[in-house]
């Protein structure tokens, strides 16, 4: 990792603002400039804690509460948003909430409102408050079972295309990484725009 011998190691969220923001919001915007806390990184966790602590001059709970709170967050992601992952060992809403309550002390409105979110959009997916958006609107999607045609809500970033059922949804059904897609146009004529677009 980046950083001179002596010094914290650099995760990429030092200066990523989150001031104002509950944890896992912070969180979910902290991962999108850090592999290591994407991947569970003990010690980049551990350096979020901190970053969120002092981000507050008065925060309600010590470093150890947030870094209790942050692994719970990065688990329960997992948990959920996982392909690989043990759907038996999903923790449910109330046993993460008697959880999060007994190992950090936050009331339990907060926690259940954090497992709402989290277990609803992977904390991968970039929040859309922080993205900057390229074009955004309205189209139809195609089944691939039924081939029937349903509205969705497309929002175009720099990096993906992110698909949503609704466009006033927290989190999209599909995020296609456009460094692994590739489109296509059909249906337009020379002076026309393309009436169909297709990503693989």
């Amino acid at each position: 990792r980046p950083g001179a011998p002596g010094t914290a190691p650099a995760f990429g969220f030092e200066g990523v603002p989150v001031r104002d923001l509950p944890l896992d919001k912070a969180l979910r915007r902290c991962m999108q400039s850090s592999t290591a806390l994407a991947a569970r990184d003990p010690a980049a966790a551990q350096a979020f804690a901190n970053h969120f602590h002092g981000a507050h001059e008065d925060p309600p709970l010590s470093p150890l509460a947030y870094l209790e709170l942050t692994r719970a967050l990065l688990a329960l992601n997992a948990s959920y948003h996982d392909p690989l992952a043990d759907l038996a060992a999903r923790p449910t809403r109330e046993s993460f909430t008697a959880r999060v309550v007994s190992s950090s002390g936050v009331a339990p409105a907060v926690a259940e409102a954090m497992y709402d979110r989290v277990t609803g959009c992977n904390l991968k997916v970039q929040a859309r408050d922080d993205m900057r958006v390229l074009r955004e609107g309205w189209c139809l999607k195609q089944s691939r079972m039924k081939l029937s045609w349903r509205p969705r809500y497309l929002v175009l970033t720099p990096t993906a295309l992110h698909v949503y059922k609704d466009a006033s949804d927290e989190g999209p059904s599909h995020v296609c990484p456009l460094d692994r897609s590739e489109a296509g146009a059909q249906g337009g004529s020379f002076f026309a725009a393309p009436k169909r677009l297709e990503v693989r």
